[in-house]
């Protein structure tokens, strides 16, 4: 079987993972967590034990598992709004599929969508859409009045992408906050 080829936005995610880690605000991340299986296959009986097959199961797999520490439940309710509100938010789990602007610009969420209903029906657990980085810029390269809202806006830039590899601030290292300072505001807010 062919890899997986991993989205720009899932790398984005995965380093901004990697310093919630370090920062203790997550404990665990797991990529490509356990497959649901949100709809059985479908068969028909024709006759004594024979049966006629007529649809493949429907499954869907998150992009991440995160288990949140109890800082990272209460720094982040705020930017993981309305999962934070789901029965396995209070035991710090979250599942994450990344999403880019183009992908829902395009309409290519409407699967998503459907997916994550089925799995709030079946199962009770919130499948976050997470856009990590949207760009703060409009066509013309000038910086929109009001942020969009995106991961690294709500919360903070990871550390790897706050510099160029020329050692420039990045795009996404001027409209965001560090974690340092994502952590200290949250605290003057407790």
């Amino acid at each position: 079987m062919k890899p997986r080829k991993v989205s720009e936005e899932e790398r984005q995610f995965a380093a901004w993972v990697e310093d919630a880690i370090k920062a203790d605000l997550v404990i665990e991340c797991i990529e490509q967590p356990k497959t649901f299986e949100i709809v059985p296959k479908a068969e028909i009986d024709v006759g004594g034990k024979k049966k006629k097959f007529l649809f493949h199961p429907h499954r869907y797999t998150p992009d991440f598992y995160v288990k949140l520490s109890d800082t990272g439940i209460n720094m982040l309710s705020d930017a993981f709004s309305p999962a934070c509100y789901a029965p396995h938010w209070k035991h710090g789990q979250l599942w994450i599929d990344t999403k880019g602007t183009f992908t829902i610009q395009h309409g290519q969420s409407q699967m998503f969508a459907a997916n994550r209903k089925l799995v709030w029906n079946q199962l009770q657990i919130y499948i976050s859409k997470v856009i990590p980085w949207a760009s703060q810029c409009d066509r013309q390269g000038f910086a929109k009045d009001k942020p969009k809202k995106c991961l690294f806006v709500e919360t903070f830039c990871p550390s790897e992408y706050c510099y160029s590899r020329f050692g420039k601030p990045t795009a996404m290292s001027k409209s965001c906050k560090t974690i340092e300072e994502f952590i200290q505001t949250k605290k003057n807010l407790f």
